[in-house]
């Protein structure tokens, strides 16, 4: 093919001869997009699921093996939960990121942990105290704890969830005039990584003081390892 031929005749530089035309013809064939499931073009796709449990402070348990410390901890996650207040309401540039963390948000931090660590290791024992109404008698007592011993011997705490959403310890203790921290301590399992730092904080911070009497007296006023 000379070069005067393919200027005059090259569909590839005039392009289609209806293009040319004034007015385009119209198909009202539908497509067939049916797709052959044996066409060699065609790429296998692999869909992968996964089942979380649900968890609303949204922290894992798994990132907390990363602290070796529980002070530490907790303003770590005070500082998440500051972000995450900041992200909800949208406030651009907001100065208080950069304030130091108050007593207050240690506080909801620690409460978060320690419902984290809860769920994980009493989850179904939560659900089934949250599924029942209040004991506000011995019926009502006995209903809860013949549940619970279904599945393990968590009942002999009397345990109910205080209005944090906190497992704690019940008892008779609830009718004494000692601090609530004390007459209803937070029950938390006996291997968990977040029980061995809080012993280990008050540890460090009476032991120099009281000896370790004191120190065990105090550690266990806040917290019941179990398990």
């Amino acid at each position: 093919m000379t070069a005067q031929e393919l200027t005059r005749d090259s569909t590839w530089i005039n392009g289609p001869q209806f293009l040319w035309e004034r007015d385009l013809p119209l198909s009202h064939e539908e497509p067939d997009l049916t797709i052959d499931q044996h066409d060699p073009e065609l790429k296998g796709v692999q869909a992968f699921s996964a089942l979380t449990q649900n968890n609303s402070s949204g922290f894992e348990l798994d990132r907390f093996d990363a602290f070796s410390n529980w002070l530490r901890l907790k303003r770590a996650v005070a500082l998440c939960l500051r972000f995450k207040s900041i992200l909800r309401v949208r406030r651009a540039r907001d100065q208080t990121s950069y304030k130091s963390i108050k007593i207050e948000e240690l506080e909801k931090a620690e409460g978060a942990i320690l419902k984290v660590v809860q769920g994980d290791a009493f989850g179904n024992e939560i659900r089934i105290l949250m599924s029942l109404e209040s004991p506000i008698d011995r019926k009502g007592i006995k209903k809860r704890n013949d549940a619970l011993k279904q599945t393990n011997a968590l009942f002999r705490l009397d345990p109910y969830i205080d209005e944090n959403g906190i497992l704690r310890v019940g008892g008779r203790l609830r009718q004494s005039n000692f601090p609530d921290c004390v007459k209803h301590p937070v029950i938390l399992p006996r291997n968990s990584h977040i029980s061995k730092l809080i012993i280990v904080h008050f540890h460090d911070k009476v032991a120099n003081i009281k000896g370790r009497s004191y120190t065990i007296g105090v550690q266990f006023s806040l917290i019941t390892v179990f398990g």
